[in-house]
């Protein structure tokens, strides 16, 4: 996907951009490139992009995402593109989550840990996960 802000403009807070917003611009620039698809094969294809896109975004190795992915027998080569091809993605949904842990901090004023922090957003990325990838 192409933006006009850098991914850490997420971070500092100066551009609004959401899980929501990362998944509905994934998902339509999936749309586009698979033009003449059902929208069944685009929801898959949304849905395995933004998992793969996700599990490198928290630092899982390729070997790892090939194993939790498994079930989708894709292969080293389909990821290495995939991830090759998302990796501003991959940037942007990092950003995005530093920022959500960031306006967690923010929002208890350091009464809570830091772990309760990152709870919360796991919480969070769990919550949008059941909604939309699973």
């Amino acid at each position: 996907m192409e933006w006009d802000f850098e991914p850490k403009d997420i971070v500092t807070g100066e551009i609004k951009y959401s899980l929501e917003d990362f998944w509905r611009d994934l998902q339509g620039e999936l749309a586009y490139n698979m033009e003449g698809f059902t929208k069944k094969k685009v929801k898959f294809a949304s849905k395995l992009v933004y998992r793969i896109v996700y599990l490198k975004a928290i630092g899982k190795s390729d070997a790892d995402v090939l194993k939790i992915l498994s079930k989708y027998s894709i292969d080293e080569k389909f990821l290495g593109r995939t991830v090759e091809g998302n990796s501003n993605n991959i940037r942007v949904l990092e950003s995005i989550m530093m920022r959500m842990i960031l306006v967690n901090l923010e929002s208890v004023e350091c009464v809570i840990s830091d772990s309760l922090v990152l709870k919360m957003v796991n919480f969070q990325l769990d919550q949008f996960h059941k909604k939309h990838c699973l």
